[in-house]
């Protein structure tokens, strides 16, 4: 009975141990934050994500890379709208939903596509 005691109050003593270091780590400073944000913003490599990066870091460093990337992303887009309803095809149709379901011509190119396949 001592021994299961013993152990007890050494699992209790880890575990006070275990809650205080995990408070005594600080926060993430803002630039940890603003670092991860872009990583975020990065991975998505979307115009949303990136603009969701700029409502909170529309001042740092790495704001300008973002508003010049959601000009290229929508630059891409645009041309590849331009390709798809140039070419006509089902398969063109679904190949620009495919890279750009989030672009502003996302609806065309769906109800387009649906036509296509009604029509085959």
């Amino acid at each position: 009975m001592a021994s299961a005691l013993w152990r007890l109050k050494m699992l209790a003593a880890a575990s006070v141990a275990a809650l205080l270091a995990a408070c005594a780590t600080p926060p993430p400073t803002p630039e940890e934050l603003e670092a991860q944000a872009w990583l975020n913003a990065q991975r998505q490599d979307s115009p949303f994500a990136y603009e969701e990066y700029l409502r909170t870091y529309s001042t740092w460093p790495n704001a300008e890379g973002a508003r010049a990337r959601v000009e290229t992303l929508m630059g891409q887009e645009r041309e590849a709208w331009r390709r798809a309803s140039q070419i006509d095809t089902e398969a063109a149709y679904e190949n620009y939903l495919s890279l750009y379901a989030w672009g502003p011509d996302a609806g065309r190119a769906e109800a387009r596509r649906a036509a296509l396949r009604r029509l085959a």
